[in-house]
């Protein structure tokens, strides 16, 4: 019995020291991690399919290399979170490449020189196929959307776990934007005998239909309730849908009145199908209410055409949120003065009043009038004085998501005083004054994924416009404009852009003149690269450009991300500028074809594009360089 307990004693005292060494082992390290030491070496064993330099540049963990030990580049470290990240990013690499059960482990050891030296240990195991993707379940009306879904799990391509679970959850979410907030998928991958093939098997469990309930208001300050429930896209009873309620929020926070929205179940008991959901959930919207009146007042220093410096001094001040309704008010007060001179005096003064109706005829269709008026100020050299008013109307109207459109009017009128009737026309073309009466329309469709960087969708835009004819005014014409622009990934990270464009412009009855400022302008890094810009098109005798009344273009595009933040490109640009249809020839439109190099920033593209001229025509041969923000189309 006394030897038992001694054995005992010395095994329970073994153990302690073996905790306690254990537990100073990893103090030890947490204290040497603490440092943030230096990456000396990184080892990777047990990969076949991967090199070493192709994980190694996966992940986080860099070892320091020639660069970094002059000091030139900032030395790589390791860090509290190394282990957790890197072994996120290899598991991805394997898993989205069929290795399914893949295991990785990373160790860290301490170099002679208190360096750190990275072990990453790989086990691969099988790479799977898949042979098919099916889902048991009966689908219905949701089949053709499920099935293309499904799709995107092609046959012969690498099993990829993350992939696969990103197809179900967009399955979700079409079964919860009609009706089936409460579906339930699951995937899995079916061994196929022996072989490397897997089944993707979808399994759904669609749940009960399930309708919107009653939707209440937080309380409010300064807005009505109705001026917000009016936004949204659906009303009690309606089926339920995920999109709508995402839609409802964008619409209320797009009405300026209020800086937080949130909309959102109040008695909604979470995805399961254990029979305790509410098909039925009532909501409720909580808005942060932005004050209703508002003042701002601007200054700066300019320049004007006869003078070297002005300062300019506006006053802006309104009311948002007239009787809680959501109707805007605007007044802005601007001035001119000359700044450095003997006699200090007003150059220029506007003064402008804006309103806005956001549901005209209760609909959602804003409308908003603009009144502006120039009071005639005397010049410092000349007697005479010119006012101007001009007053414009514009609406619109979104039918969808991607789909909107807008129409408005504009009438100017000005006036002239301290000079002779029979001089008025001579003045007002050497000051430019050209006073316009329009109508102007336009329709837009946009399915773009991203608006700076889209690689997939399509944009399409109408412009129209119908200048004086019997509205009057000095100019009197039609321009209308049409782009189509459209955006395919292929064959991995490659992007296939391309954009078709025609503009057309005609003096109104028998009078062709359109004016110089309002024709086109074609040639440069957005149109025609490898020409100078708006150098394409009609001259007037002095060999400048003056624009054409006819437009054709066509921008074919391949994109693909090359490293780190940078894209590549290689384009082909055809298209012409002319003076009229009749000019129009298969054998004078010019092409130029190029590449380019863009740095995605998070304003968009930085773009460097170099074009050649192919088919020139005229123009003298050789390239051009282009810089520009965005892309072409």
């Amino acid at each position: 019995m006394t030897l038992l307990r001694a054995v005992a004693a010395t095994t329970l005292i073994c153990l302690l020291c073996c905790a306690v060494g254990a537990a100073a082992d990893r103090d030890a390290q947490r204290k040497w991690l603490s440092k943030r030491p230096v990456i000396s070496q990184i080892v990777v064993e047990g990969n076949s399919f991967f090199s070493d330099g192709r994980i190694k540049r996966t992940i986080r963990s860099k070892q320091n290399g020639f660069w970094q030990s002059i000091r030139l580049r900032q030395r790589h470290r390791l860090k509290k979170d190394s282990r957790s990240i890197d072994l996120a990013a290899i598991s991805y690499l394997y898993r989205s490449n069929g290795f399914a059960d893949a295991k990785i482990e990373e160790e860290f050891d301490v170099a002679d020189d208190s360096s750190a030296i990275i072990r990453i240990t790989i086990e691969e195991g099988r790479r799977l196929f898949i042979r098919g993707s099916y889902s048991p379940s009966d689908l219905g009306v949701f089949a053709d959307d499920v099935w293309n879904l499904m799709g995107r799990a092609k046959t012969g391509q690498p099993y990829n776990s993350f992939l696969v679970s990103h197809i179900a959850a967009e399955i979700k979410t079409v079964y919860a934007n009609d009706g089936y907030p409460y579906a339930v998928i699951k995937d899995s991958a079916q061994s196929v005998g022996e072989s490397d093939s897997v089944d993707v098997v979808f399994s759904i469990d669609r749940g009960p239909l399930t309708l919107f309930g009653e939707i209440r208001v937080d309380s409010l300050e300064f807005t009505k309730s109705h001026t917000f429930v009016r936004e949204l896209t659906f009303k009690p009873d309606d089926i339920y849908s995920r999109q709508r309620i995402v839609d409802s929020r964008q619409r209320v926070y797009s009405t300026g009145l209020a800086s937080y929205v949130d909309l959102s179940a109040i008695n909604a008991t979470g995805d399961s199908l254990d029979g305790n959901v509410n098909v039925r959930p009532d909501f409720k919207l909580r808005v942060r209410e932005r004050t209703p009146k508002f003042a701002r007042i601007k200054t700066g220093a300019g320049q004007d055409k006869e003078q070297d410096l002005v300062w300019d001094l506006g006053l802006e001040f309104g009311n948002r949120n007239i009787s809680g309704k959501g109707r805007q008010v605007k007044f802005e007060i601007f001035s001119s003065f000359l700044v450095f001179a003997s006699e200090w005096r007003i150059l220029k003064e506007r003064f402008d009043f804006e309103y806005t109706e956001p549901w005209l005829l209760k609909t959602r269709m804003p409308l908003t009038v603009r009144f502006g008026a120039q009071p005639g100020i005397r010049s410092g050299t000349q007697r005479y004085r010119i006012s101007q008013m001009d007053l414009d109307l514009t609406t619109g109207k979104e039918f969808s998501r991607s789909t909107r459109s807008w129409a408005g009017a504009v009438w100017q009128k000005v006036n002239i005083t301290g000079i002779p009737a029979e001089l008025k026309d001579s003045l007002q073309n050497e000051e430019g004054i050209s006073v316009r009466r329009k109508l102007i329309f336009g329709l837009e469709r946009d399915t773009r994924n991203n608006l700076l960087l889209p690689i997939s969708g399509s944009y399409f835009r109408f412009d129209s416009e119908y200048v004086g004819g019997f509205l009057g005014g000095d100019e009197s014409f039609i321009k209308l404009t049409a782009s189509v622009s459209r955006y395919q990934n292929f064959y991995g990270s490659n992007v296939y852009a391309w954009n078709y464009r025609f503009g057309w412009a005609a003096g109104i009855e028998s009078d062709p003149y359109v004016p110089t400022t309002d024709r086109f302008y074609f040639g440069g890094g957005k149109s025609l690269r490898g020409y100078p810009s708006n150098s394409v098109g009609p001259l007037n005798e002095k060999g400048d450009p003056e624009g054409g009344r006819v437009v054709l273009q066509t921008n074919q595009e391949i994109r693909r991300p090359l490293f780190w933040k940078f894209w590549g490109s290689a384009f082909v640009d055809i298209g012409n500028n002319y003076e009229d249809f009749e000019y129009i020839k298969f054998d004078n439109l010019l092409a130029s074809g190029g590449v380019g190099l863009q740095y995605i920033s998070p304003v968009g593209p930085v773009r460097v594009d170099y074009g050649h001229r192919l088919v020139r025509d005229s123009y003298p041969a050789g390239g051009r360089f282009h810089f520009s923000i965005l892309y072409a189309f």
